[in-house]
């Protein structure tokens, strides 16, 4: 099933891409080690992929190209990609899903090109690296070329990095919010991402406008993709680094109809869009929150679910399995709130004796190179 939205405003790339017709990509960018099956990349829960092929969902061309859109993969790849969609010409029976594919593929190049460019050098490029231990990027070094950024950012294999495009700013008629920006220096042009094989997988360059919403455009679409899911499963999320929880959604099929196919269907009655934000299940965990270990309530979309291979079953006391384990059992009314809540206390303590444990031996550690 598909829903889309909005209204075709046309923006002629081919012609913005003409004023870059002789500045060539980057070879660190258009090289990337992603070979894994069109599936696979889009669709990380093999779960899910697992679900639909037993009951014989079928990937028509334009529900690809809307799932392509949401994947994290090389950005060149994702144009490749997109490229061979269009060519297939399959499952397109109207021409605005042509149209609206083709303007993204260029849109996507538009926007690598203004960025890489800086012929007047009026711009520099910022490259900041990702450290995961408090979760903030750092400033290492800035270049008038694009080129010498990514020569740079080699050296950061292995973690996470942007570049950032800014203009100096010359004059304060370029600040159009004084105010708001009182110790602002510098206009931001746009800004890249890349991960920690030094991959590009974003990019976007703010003097190139973005694709309006079109009738039946693919990147605004929602997109129902059936899942296995169902309430008081436990799985973990494959985007927030495999923690792991208990499904809070439908309970059978009657349910997974009414709110995925019914309930989007009622919206656009209603005169509402829904988009692929929409596309979400309810999921509980116990999060780590400044070593509080408090309770997270998420909308994650089912494609980065996959079933839990903890054992729920023989759970010792101050476990994260014990804890999931009463979650449920409180869900289904077969035990008291309190039991999980002094449940939780327990894995709350159990952790803290785990960290003192290690910062001992790391103190230790540290005594013993000195």
């Amino acid at each position: 099933m598909i829903v889309t939205r909005g209204n075709m405003e046309k923006v002629d790339y081919n012609a913005i891409l003409d004023i870059y017709k002789n500045i060539k990509a980057n070879e660190n960018d258009t090289l990337f080690e992603d070979n894994r099956e069109l599936l696979e990349a889009i669709i990380p829960s093999k779960d899910v992929r697992e679900y639909t092929k037993k009951i014989g969902f079928e990937f028509d061309s334009f529900i690809l190209a809307a799932l392509l859109s949401r994947a994290e993969m090389p950005f060149f790849r994702k144009i490749k990609e997109y490229k061979q969609i269009y060519e297939s010409r399959v499952a397109f029976d109207q021409i605005n899903y042509l149209v609206s594919l083709l303007d993204y593929i260029n849109y996507m190049l538009c926007s690598y090109y203004s960025f890489i460019s800086n012929e007047d050098k009026e711009c520099f490029y910022t490259v900041s690296s990702y450290y995961v231990e408090d979760g903030k990027y750092e400033d290492n070094c800035s270049f008038n070329r694009y080129e010498d950024a990514r020569e740079f950012s080699k050296r950061l294999k292995g973690r996470d990095f942007k570049i950032l495009k800014t203009r100096p700013v010359n004059e304060m008629s370029d600040i159009a919010d004084l105010e708001l920006y009182e110790d602002f220096i510098c206009c931001e042009m746009g800004i890249s991402f890349y991960n920690e094989k030094g991959e590009l997988i974003k990019c976007n360059s703010y003097t190139i406008p973005e694709p309006v919403d079109v009738n039946d455009a693919f990147y605004k679409a929602y997109v129902y993709i059936p899942f296995p899911f169902r309430h008081g499963d436990f799985v973990k999320d494959l985007s927030c680094n495999g923690s792991i929880g208990m499904i809070n959604g439908p309970k059978n099929e009657d349910d997974v109809v009414e709110r995925y196919i019914k309930w989007p269907e009622k919206m656009k009655e209603d005169g509402y869009e829904p988009d692929y934000s929409d596309y979400t299940i309810n999921y509980e965990s116990l999060r780590n929150k400044k070593d509080q270990y408090d309770w997270a309530y998420d909308h994650v979309s089912p494609l980065y679910l996959e079933y839990a291979d903890n054992d729920f079953e023989n759970t010792e006391e101050g476990s994260l399995e014990r804890v999931m384990s009463l979650l449920k059992d409180v869900s289904l009314g077969k035990t008291m709130i309190f039991c999980l809540e002094y449940e939780v206390e327990n894995y709350r303590k159990k952790q803290g004796v785990k960290r003192e444990l290690v910062d001992i031996c790391n103190q230790i550690e540290r005594e013993v190179t000195v």
